[in-house]
């Protein structure tokens, strides 16, 4: 192999082995009466993957909210994590192990799609290498925006910086991967291996599975470069363009039957449409978000600016892609933040080509690459630390484990149970229950459902109140581990009937009427 290829290789390897360890150290570092949760950073929807690999798991292909007393009808959404429960269901391997191996393969799959995307868009191969580099190691001055009190994106946010989506989620690379794949499809200028349709319906089915909004970023972007193509080319060819209006139109008429599909369910299902109000990932603020791309946008720009790229088809691409993505960002629709998903690829490529004419570019480039590890040290170091500490947002105590793994066996499936909010985002992702709350987004109601938990572990009822309220809600059990009881004095328990007891954690069966 070409000593090139092994230094592309051996970066892939690098960051994917950089992804890892800090799961592995955490997961060894626990002392007897602590257990890693398996998630360093947003263990509430970690756990809620989980939740939802149980339900696929357990042989279900249609989605229910496992965070809602009252779920509704199935339907076909996050079938990606179904997917993956019966993976696990039929691989008998632990849903951590499927979920992690199914994180690190969707890091794989976008690694290889970045380097096909830069082989086919950014013709010089240095400014090649420098792109890569950036989508591997590449983040902005996060590090520089903590000093003066900003939390930039690069800190937080998965979808913006490729690093961290492969670090944090299961489906952010994975998406990323389609979205690459579907730009090589429609507007690369050499023809993929097996036709430009099949692998842009390929990718469309995987997006509209895996990141339904990220669809509407392909198709915006494709259909303006394509406009574009039509009008810069003085004797246009019809013959070369129509197999790419043909790929974008296949890429669409796969992937918008699903998102249709989506838009309809989470209107005529009551629990899917309280769940679709709530789930509003707004953008960070401007600054934070230019900060968090740091040097990056600022070469991209000058990319544009000092090259010649935007005189052919595939810089064109880049820059539409670059406008576009980061324009929708800021688009008045409820999940902004999503859709920083994969605009760091064009701006890598273009800062690449910045790079490449740069004097002294090795220099440059090193000097780039050394500002932007820090953050990624932060990000890495900081999430470890806390699962070193044992922050109970990231371990479980074993007696919880335990209790949870007793719920599994001996509590009858759909059972509503009743616990503090962290306990209740966990619990579904260990046992076939309902829980009154457990998520912001994905519990009906969540702001009401969250107040009347906490009130009534910490409200100080009596046994009658308490079994009245129970009744009220059909509540079947409540769980009782430190948390609850550190929210309050618990003296309608004795209301209820002891079922488990161990290690500071009980579960009481709330009585029939």
């Amino acid at each position: 192999m070409h000593r090139r290829s092994w230094s592309w290789a051996v970066g892939a390897a690098a960051v994917l082995v950089g992804a890892l360890v800090p799961y592995l150290v955490a997961a060894r570092a626990q002392p007897p009466d602590l257990v890693f949760s398996g998630f360093l950073v947003n263990p509430v929807d970690g756990f809620s993957y989980l939740a939802k690999m149980r339900q696929g798991a357990g042989g279900s292909w249609m989605f229910r909210l496992p965070y809602a007393a009252d779920p509704g009808e199935g339907s076909l959404l996050f079938v990606y994590y179904l997917l993956l429960g019966h993976i696990q269901r039929l691989s008998r391997a632990s849903p951590l192990v499927v979920y992690h191996a199914a994180r690190l393969a969707g890091g794989f799959l976008m690694v290889l799609a970045a380097r096909q995307f830069f082989e086919i868009f950014v013709e010089d191969t240095a400014a090649r290498r420098r792109a890569f580099a950036l989508v591997l190691f590449g983040s902005g001055l996060g590090w520089v925006a903590m000093g003066v009190g900003r939390l930039s994106i690069d800190l937080w946010v998965p979808e913006a910086i490729p690093f961290l989506s492969i670090l944090v989620s299961a489906h952010f690379s994975l998406a990323a991967a389609a979205m690459l794949t579907a730009s090589v499809a429609i507007a690369g200028p050499v023809r993929p291996r097996g036709g430009r349709v099949p692998w842009a319906a390929a990718s469309g089915l995987v997006l509209a599975l895996v990141q339904p909004f990220a669809v509407f970023v392909v198709l915006a972007v494709a259909a303006v470069w394509l406009v574009w193509e039509r009008t810069a080319s003085a004797t246009p060819a019809l013959p070369e363009r129509s197999p790419r209006l043909m790929a974008w139109l296949a890429f669409g008429l796969v992937s918008l039957p699903w998102i249709v599909y989506d838009l309809w369910v989470t209107r005529v299902n009551p629990a899917l449409a309280a769940w679709s109000s709530q789930n509003l990932t707004p953008s960070p603020p401007v600054l934070d978000v230019v900060l968090g791309f740091g040097l990056v946008l600022p070469l991209a720009a000058i990319g544009v600016i000092r090259s010649r790229k935007v005189a052919s088809p595939s810089g064109r691409f880049l820059v539409v892609w670059l406008v576009i993505g980061l324009g929708m960002v800021f688009a008045p629709v409820p999940l902004q933040r999503r859709l920083l998903l994969g605009v760091f690829f064009p701006m890598a490529a273009l800062a690449g080509v910045s790079l490449a004419t740069i004097r002294k570019p090795r220099l440059a480039s090193a000097a780039l690459l050394a500002l932007c590890l820090p953050t990624n040290a932060i990000v890495v170091a900081a999430t470890l630390g806390g699962a070193l500490r044992g922050e109970p947002d990231v371990v479980l105590t074993t007696a919880e484990s335990r209790a949870y793994a007793w719920i599994d066996r001996e509590v009858p499936d759909g059972s509503l149970v009743l616990a503090e909010p962290v306990s209740g985002n966990r619990l579904p992702a260990f046992a076939d229950i309902r829980v009154v709350y457990g998520h912001p987004f994905e519990t009906p109601g969540a702001e009401a459902e969250e107040a009347w938990v906490t009130s009534f572990f910490a409200g100080g009822l009596d046994a009658g109140e308490a079994l009245a309220r129970l009744r009220a809600r059909d509540v079947d059990y409540v769980f009782v581990g430190p948390r609850e009881t550190a929210m309050g004095a618990h003296g309608w328990a004795a209301a209820l009937r002891v079922v488990y007891d161990e290690g500071g954690v009980a579960v009481y069966e709330v009585p029939p009427s």
